[in-house]
């Protein structure tokens, strides 16, 4: 028997958005079915037998299955005639030609956030995305490994991680295959494919749904390659692989606390790097892997393994850092609007300036607000929300109209326009291992690889898609 009250604990934690019965499948118990795109597990004091859970939408939850043609208050179906404020459908599959397919509960397209819904982040890892909506994170794309946040197939239509509804106020930039969330004021919750221990710290390799962590309290959260750090109140923390001093340690297991007593008010990492930004001062101090250069510490490029687990400033930036985003050998900032880059370059990331342990100053937007590195190119977002990209462009990441053409700064923005009719503003980006997401004020776009249904559910292109994320209540 499953009871109504499935509170949110350690462990596996019941997926509520479906597509098909296999995805309503609880470790230990009797599976779940699909119904009316919510799950429902087994009660046999309902006369269905069946229930939905609390963790459900507000119409559906604790609620028993009605039989069809039944009355009552507790045994009603659920008022389905409202928009609803989760995926009710989900494409299975890689594609996302379905253009047009549902994503909220009415028989109607959406074409972004409902008026009034806010998406605050946005960020992909492999060949996911994920945003922060509402106080509830939604994930899209490949799922082999859990970091949809459930088990299921891979889908272009968002699908919400199960986590408490609407109480989640931080997102991890996800790593390749997991990510990490804040809930309420203090609980890390974590999911997706562990790899020495870095999702939750503890067990053994293999992919797992959200699960909270025996740490509390953060303020800032990164998930690199295979490891993830916290900034918290008295230092930085951070658990998984310490084969390249990621998590501030070489050899070991478990968490490591490092920079104690040091206030910071930005952390990131990269694949296996990690850097955050000093309160006092707006300084970097970076850690992790240095085989590239991308610690920016001027040292000899070699290539091979080169862990550095205490964190130092680069050498030779101009000024504060007013930004700063990783990628998997690569380090870029902003220092007054101009973007700095150091780390391995192989596509032209650094503007053929090479690959470089010092800081390298890029010609590129003079006028930058944010900068956002993905697997082997980088896009900047300017004050008036235009976009510019530079490096790989082979699946049109930097420009999505000419795939695998262009060198130099790419006006991504000037593509998007031909491709989508009318010229979106950027207040946000995120950047993937080979695709890009841009939010505007009342759409999320999405551009570049789309091979796991990355880019969402309704195709423009092949290389660009709108993402009919629900509307926030």
């Amino acid at each position: 028997m499953i009871a109504a009250g499935l509170a949110i604990g350690c462990g596996p934690t019941p997926q509520y958005t479906c597509a098909q019965d296999d995805q309503c499948r609880l470790s230990g118990e009797e599976d779940g079915a699909c119904i009316a795109g919510e799950c429902a597990y087994p009660d046999p004091s309902c006369d269905s037998t069946l229930r939905y859970p609390d963790l459900a939408r507000p119409e559906f939850a604790g609620a028993c299955v009605p039989i069809p043609g039944s009355t009552g208050s507790t045994s009603q179906p659920p008022d389905t005639s409202s928009t609803s404020t989760a995926p009710e459908t989900g494409t299975t599959g890689s594609s996302t030609e379905t253009v047009g397919s549902t994503a909220t509960g009415n028989p109607t397209t959406s074409t972004g956030p409902a008026p009034g819904c806010e998406v605050v982040r946005i960020d992909g890892g492999d060949a996911h995305t994920c945003a922060l909506s509402g106080g509830d994170v939604w994930c899209w794309g490949l799922n082999d490994n859990l970091q949809l946040g459930f088990e299921g197939p891979s889908t272009s239509v968002p699908m919400r991680v199960p986590l408490a509804r609407g109480a989640v106020t931080g997102l991890g930039i996800i790593g390749d295959d997991h990510g990490c969330a804040v809930v309420g004021d203090d609980e890390i919750w974590c999911w997706g494919e562990q790899n020495n221990t870095n999702v939750d710290g503890v067990s053994g390799p293999g992919p797992l749904p959200p699960t909270r962590l025996d740490i509390n309290s953060p303020h800032h959260l990164s998930a690199g390659e295979n490891f993830s750090c916290a900034a918290l109140t008295p230092n930085v923390t951070c658990w998984g692989d310490t084969f390249w001093g990621q998590t501030g340690t070489v050899g070991g297991t478990g968490f490591n606390s490092i920079l104690a007593g040091v206030e910071v008010d930005l952390l990131v990492s990269g694949g296996l790097h990690s850097c955050v930004r000093t309160a006092s001062a707006g300084t970097l101090r970076c850690w992790g892997s240095d085989d590239h250069g991308q610690l920016g510490r001027g040292t000899t490029v070699t290539g091979r393994p080169n862990p550095q687990p205490d964190p130092m400033p680069p050498v030779g930036l101009p000024g504060s850092v007013d930004a700063v985003e990783l990628g998997s050998a690569l380090s870029c900032v902003l220092v007054e609007g101009r973007t700095w880059c150091w780390g391995r370059e192989t596509s032209e990331q650094l503007l053929s300036a090479g690959t470089s342990s010092t800081p390298v100053s890029l010609d590129a937007v003079p006028d930058a607000t944010e900068v956002s590195v993905g697997g082997q190119f980088v896009c900047v977002r300017t004050d008036a929300g235009t976009v510019h990209c530079w490096g790989s462009n082979g699946d049109g990441q930097s420009d999505p109209l000419s795939p695998r053409t262009g060198d130099g700064v790419l006006d991504t923005t000037l593509a998007l326009s031909s491709v989508l009719g009318a010229q979106p503003v950027a207040r946000a980006l995120g950047t993937g291992e080979a695709h890009a997401c841009m939010l505007t004020d009342d759409a999320v776009i999405c551009w570049g690889r789309n091979d796991d249904g990355q880019l969402g559910d309704q195709a423009v292109s092949a290389t660009v898609a709108r993402v009919s994320l629900p509307g926030c209540e």
